[in-house]
């Protein structure tokens, strides 16, 4: 249920589109889909996964969180 509701996240910051490219970067703790500004930042509007299972879904400026929704996954749990 949370990655459809992620990915309905997802579409809608996609169609509006106003910061700059949109794709996929792959890092070593996880990957980033979303928008970033010309100089190869996250900025705008996406999404990161977390190889252990968390997310955060909102808005990045220049590579830093600005507001949105973290999900975490803890084994403990």
């Amino acid at each position: 249920m949370k990655k459809i509701i992620l990915s309905f996240l997802f579409i809608l910051f996609i169609s509006t589109n106003i910061f700059g490219e949109v794709k996929k970067e792959t890092y070593t703790n996880g990957y980033y889909i979303g928008e970033f500004n010309s100089s190869g930042s996250k900025h705008g509007y996406g999404i990161y996964y977390w190889n252990g299972g968390s997310t955060f879904a909102g808005k990045w400026a220049y590579n830093d969180r600005v507001y949105g929704k973290n999900i975490f996954k803890n084994k403990n749990y």
